[in-house]
């Protein structure tokens, strides 16, 4: 349905929360003179503008690197397909990767290990503790399916994010899908830890990635599944993409809209 350009601002589901909470101390960046910017899913009053694109250069740094297309000898998909889903292995290129982030992490700086990690961590160790672990490695974890990464980003509440990234291709990483590298990781071939990030279609990198590979970033709301038929670039202001998929295959698929986010000013 096609947005009402003439019609007042409406309410709606997509209001952007604050990557950084309530006390963050940044605002969202003004699109008029004197009024803040409409939130997702409302109709811009005259004069105002569309949210500014998603290009390194519009953060002040240089263009991505792009990655060369290259199509996997190693299919991702490692876990059943669930009814309520509409798939989770919709990236065959193993340098495309994507990653829910955590709310204090800023994008426009990379992606980075978290503050006091310990270099003595292996991939392994790092794989095993998951993101609860008490102390952190130097790996930072992605996924190479947007759909997982969508719905991981969208627990918790609002506030979540995914940012695509080109795969840094000088350091040191393990992609849980491909059966050569895994090894590395986990020599026996079995265990539940290992079955876990192969199903999330996981790929870990030591030192994290640098600013100038991220390629997009985006809000994820998850909303009910009404509002989820009726999201596309036609009524939803940023859309990006939507899914009904699951961080876990335990879980139940959730709907899932994908909007762009405007970063806050510094």
């Amino acid at each position: 349905m096609p947005i009402d350009r003439t019609s007042p601002p409406r309410y709606s589901p997509y209001a952007p929360a604050s990557p950084y909470g309530q006390s963050s101390g940044y605002s969202q960046p003004a699109v008029g003179p004197s009024s803040p910017r409409p939130s997702y899913g409302q109709q811009a009053p005259s004069g105002y503008s569309q949210p500014p694109s998603m290009s390194s250069a519009s953060w002040g740094g240089p263009e991505p690197r792009r990655a060369a297309p290259a199509m996997s000898s190693h299919p991702p998909r490692t876990r059943a397909l669930h009814h309520l889903s509409d798939g989770e292995s919709d990236s065959e290129n193993p340098n495309v990767l994507y990653r829910s982030l955590r709310r204090d992490e800023d994008p426009r700086r990379g992606l980075r290990p978290p503050e006091g990690y310990d270099p003595n961590l292996t991939a392994s160790q790092h794989i095993t503790a998951g993101s609860r672990a008490k102390t952190k490695s130097e790996f930072v974890s992605a996924t190479r399916s947007a759909k997982v990464a969508s719905a991981w980003a969208s627990e918790g509440g609002p506030g979540g994010r995914v940012a695509r990234f080109n795969k840094p291709l000088d350091r040191e990483s393990y992609d849980l899908t491909n059966p050569y590298e895994a090894a590395r990781v986990f020599p026996t071939g079995k265990g539940s830890s290992l079955n876990t990030a192969k199903a999330s279609q996981e790929v870990v990198i030591r030192g994290g990635v640098p600013p100038e590979n991220i390629t997009g970033v985006w809000d994820a709301h998850r909303v009910p599944m009404s509002q989820y038929a009726e999201a596309s670039a036609d009524t939803v202001p940023g859309f990006e993409r939507k899914s009904r998929s699951r961080s876990k295959a335990t879980n139940t698929p959730h709907p899932v809209v994908l909007t762009e986010w405007v970063p806050p000013r510094r």
